[in-house]
C-alpha cells in the first residue's frame, strides 16, 4: 500500500520559492443559477442592489401594483388614497341605502333622496367605523343585509390599511443585526421623499 500524500498548502515555483494565493475572483453567481449567468456578460444586479434588467413584450399594466404603489408612496399621497378610498366606500352604502326606498333606515325622517343620502352617509361611516349611535338603524331585511356586507368591508378595510401602515414603517425602520437596536435607513427615507 502506497503511502498518500496530501497537496502542498502553497504553490511553488520551479526553484521551490512560494508562489502567492491565486486572487479570489468575484463571485458572479446571485441566485440565478448558472445558466442565466453564462449567458449574460453582465450583472443582473447592480452594486446598489438595483435589478439590471428589462422587461420587454409586457402590456402597460402588466407590471402595475397597488401594493408596490401604496409602500412606495409619500405619506401625505398615501394618506389621501385612504381617505378617498373610505369617503367613497361610504358614498357607496349612502346610495344602496337610498335606494332601498324612504323606509330602509328607522330614525330618518328626511322625505327627498337627497336627504336620504346624506342620512344613509353619515349612517354609513358610523357603521363601517363601528360606532353605532343607535339615532339611524337599518329597518328592513335589505337593509340588514347591506349592513351586514358593510360591516365586512370595514373589519377587512381597516385590517389591510393597519397592514400597509406596518409594512411602509417596516420598509423604513429596521433591527440591526450586530447590535439589536432599532435604526432608520435614512437612504430609505429619502427614496420615499423623491417617488411622492
Amino acid at each position: 500500500m502506497e503511502p498518500q500524500v496530501s497537496p502542498a498548502p502553497f504553490r511553488t515555483d520551479a526553484t521551490g520559492a512560494a508562489l502567492p494565493a491565486p486572487a479570489a475572483a468575484e463571485p458572479r453567481d446571485l441566485g440565478f443559477g448558472a445558466k442565466v449567468a453564462s449567458e449574460s456578460r453582465q450583472r443582473l444586479l447592480n452594486r446598489d442592489g438595483t435589478f439590471n434588467v428589462e422587461r420587454e413584450g409586457l402590456t402597460p399594466f402588466a407590471s402595475l401594483s397597488l401594493y408596490h404603489f401604496l409602500l412606495t408612496v409619500s405619506w401625505p399621497r398615501f394618506l389621501a388614497f385612504v381617505s378617498a378610498g373610505f369617503l367613497l366606500v361610504n358614498a357607496l352604502f349612502a346610495a344602496a341605502y337610498t335606494t332601498l326606498g324612504p323606509g330602509a333606515l328607522g330614525g330618518v325622517t328626511a322625505t327627498s333622496v337627497g336627504e336620504r343620502f346624506v342620512k344613509g352617509f353619515f349612517f354609513s361611516i358610523q357603521t363601517l367605523a363601528t360606532i353605532g349611535y343607535g339615532a339611524v338603524h337599518p329597518a328592513s331585511m335589505a337593509a340588514n343585509l347591506v349592513v351586514t356586507i358593510e360591516v365586512l368591508v370595514g373589519l377587512m378595510g381597516l385590517a389591510l390599511a393597519t397592514g400597509l401602515v406596518c409594512a411602509r414603517f417596516v420598509n423604513v425602520f429596521h433591527l440591526d443585526r450586530e447590535d439589536g437596536r432599532l435604526g432608520v435607513d435614512i437612504t430609505r427615507i429619502h427614496e420615499y421623499e423623491r417617488v411622492g
